[in-house]
């Protein structure tokens, strides 16, 4: 494991790169990206560091970070953005894919929750991305899940407050929010896309996978697991099985 340090609009953006030990040429590129309020762990069971391991051990070059505003990197939460996020992916892909142990032109996204949605809109602008991953993606718009009632209320109060002291601001992350269309980034995805949720997950329903995959006209893979929860627990062996999907199109389509 490296820890690596990028800079992205003068502020630092923190990571830990997953090099295979025994590797032949240059390693297929698969980034991690983390969903809402989350990190460069995962999740609080640290999946994202046992992913990491797993794939770099299949000869993946495996990088996973922190956006803006999270974890260990330079920001502030309430200032985060759907664009502040693309814009901290597009470094990370820029400076990885010239690293001298990377194949530029294999590059994997993957992203959970929140970060399936970044990921997606970044697939469609990047040709050296070769496949798309979500693990329990949330790709409806802000608008679309968004009731009507927090709307309005983020608009008169000029935030929302969730639990946890977390805090989004009308004027960025809303705002900006409204500028993004999912419908139409899947339907321009030209990218094969693997689509995985969980049964037992509370967060994100099966229903995000299945509209995704309409939007794609049916060419998205899905795949549902009873036990999954949005934590990455269940039943033992969870884990290994989400891996194992996600290595199996890896290896199909990268």
């Amino acid at each position: 494991m490296e820890p690596l340090i990028l800079k992205n609009k003068g502020q630092r953006i923190f990571g830990i790169l997953h090099l295979p030990e025994k590797r032949k040429g240059k390693a297929p590129l698969v980034v991690l990206c983390h969903g809402w309020t989350g990190n460069h762990l995962g999740t609080w069971n640290a999946f994202f560091t046992n992913a990491a391991n797993d794939l770099a051990k299949k000869g993946y070059a495996v990088f996973r970070f922190d956006f803006r505003g999270n974890g260990n990197s330079d920001g502030v939460f309430e200032q985060q953005t759907i664009t502040s996020m693309l814009s901290d992916l597009e470094t990370v892909v820029g400076v990885l894919a010239k690293r001298k142990e990377v194949d530029d032109n294999r590059i994997a996204l993957i992203g959970h929750s929140q970060g399936a949605y970044i990921a997606l809109f970044y697939a469609t602008k990047d040709n050296r991305v070769k496949t798309l991953i979500s693990w329990m993606g949330r790709f409806s718009d802000y608008k679309d899940f968004a009731s009507k009632t927090w709307l309005e209320e983020a608009e008169r109060k000029g935030f929302l407050h969730f639990g946890e002291g977390y805090t989004i601001q009308y004027d960025t992350y809303i705002k900006d929010s409204m500028k993004y269309n999912s419908r139409k980034a899947l339907r321009k995805l030209k990218i094969p896309l693997g689509l995985l949720y969980g049964e037992a997950d509370d967060t994100v329903p099966i229903s995000e996978g299945e509209k995704a995959r309409k939007e794609t006209g049916g060419k998205a893979e899905i795949k549902i697991l009873k036990e999954l929860s949005h934590e990455f627990t269940g039943k033992p062996g969870i884990q290994k099985q989400t891996i194992a999907i996600t290595e199996h199109w890896l290896k199909r389509w990268l």
